[in-house]
């Protein structure tokens, strides 16, 4: 994994050791996802402003590669939460610490910051943590020359990221990753026919079986996952805007995860669930109205432990349509887990009520038995 993370900060002062806290506008990200990996031994600070735009985004017009340079960064948070809390920081290995920040105005607050604005939540970040911390140095990293001349108005330094344009083989790579693709899966198939065309010019026997011997076992029990993934993977190179095909990726990958965690190889696990993840992705940004998929978004954020995500997900599927009835229960359950019991009760009951024969209603029907349980022994 490329990220550089190795241990979530102790809150003892460590981080307030930092000098310099660079605060990242909407565009740096949008321009280059991986900026914040490239200031050293500083506190970086990430506005929740910038994560709202950003979610923004995936059901927005916008350019593919903007939104997926977006997606990625969101990844890139996503696997930074694993190793602790966003909101307390988390150390990188270049010794700073990224941190999400969320506004909230004080009474000093300058009235000239319209606080419905983004732009101006980001600066009012900026502003209120230069009031915090006067012994440091506070820096606004943007693109925008709006930003950059109003930032200068009430004193903030600001620096434009520099961005270095990559080559033509690189982008060419960026865009198969955005894809899902990887050099490797294009390589191997030319490599293999490299092969077989030497073996025929040179009259070299083959050495591929005739015929597999049916008691022969398989060696690999996840074979199967793997021919379906390339074989899917072939067919979106040709046709990269098929969201059906995503969608079966996505499923196919899913299985793959789950059938990894159930042998308990939870590393093989994870890099499987977050390619369904992206496979997912990529349905809701080609088909926003497509609800399995979001269902399916949903249910990867839960089993990866970001149970607010999965909860947006879920709560939007029951938004467009109320007789979803996974969706009630995927939230029935996460609610339970966090001891919300009314809430939970509520959410299993109107899974119940739309979908009464339910392949999972017997578990909701017990599962509403014991917290009403709880409920009545007053347990927490």
């Amino acid at each position: 994994m490329w990220i550089r993370i190795h241990r979530q900060i102790r809150i003892d002062g460590e981080s307030m050791s930092k000098k310099l806290i660079y605060i990242f506008d909407t565009n740096v990200i949008l321009n280059d996802p991986y900026a914040i990996f490239t200031y050293d031994n500083s506190e970086i600070i990430i506005p929740q402003t910038v994560l709202t735009e950003l979610d923004r985004l995936k059901t927005s017009r916008s350019d593919r590669e903007v939104k997926f340079r977006g997606r990625e960064f969101s990844r890139i948070l996503f696997e930074l939460s694993a190793f602790g809390s966003l909101n307390d920081g988390i150390e990188l290995d270049n010794d700073s610490i990224v941190r999400v920040v969320i506004f909230e105005p004080s009474n000093e607050y300058p009235e000239t910051l319209n606080n419905k604005n983004a732009d101006d939540r980001i600066l009012g970040s900026a502003w209120l943590l230069k009031k915090e911390h006067p012994e440091k140095k506070v820096i606004l990293v943007t693109n925008d020359l709006n930003m950059l001349l109003k930032a200068q108005t009430f004193e903030i330094e600001v620096i434009q990221h520099e961005y270095r344009d990559k080559g033509l083989f690189q982008r060419f790579l960026e865009r198969l990753n955005s894809k899902r693709f990887t050099l490797i899966w294009l390589l191997i198939p030319a490599f293999l026919a490299s092969i077989l065309v030497a073996l025929w010019l040179f009259q070299v026997p083959s050495p591929i079986p005739g015929q597999r011997n049916v008691l022969t076992p398989i060696s690999d029990p996840f074979q199967s996952y793997s021919t379906q993934e390339v074989q899917l993977v072939n067919q979106l190179q040709n046709d990269p805007d098929n969201a059906d095909l995503w969608m079966q990726l996505g499923r196919v990958q899913l299985d793959w995860a789950d059938k990894y965690q159930l042998e308990n190889r939870a590393a093989e696990a994870r890099v499987k669930y977050q390619d369904a993840l992206t496979s997912f992705q990529s349905v809701q940004e080609i088909d926003p109205t497509n609800l399995k998929a979001i269902n399916n978004l949903g249910s990867i954020y839960y089993v990866l432990g970001n149970h607010e995500m999965a909860l947006a997900e879920f709560r939007q599927v029951i938004g467009t349509d109320n007789s979803f009835s996974d969706a009630h229960f995927n939230i029935a359950v996460i609610l339970w887990r966090h001891r919300d019991l009314e809430g939970a009760k509520q959410s299993f009951l109107t899974y119940l009520e739309v979908d009464p024969r339910g392949v999972r209603a017997n578990e909701a029907k017990n599962a509403i038995d014991e917290i009403e349980n709880n409920l009545n022994s007053g347990a927490i």
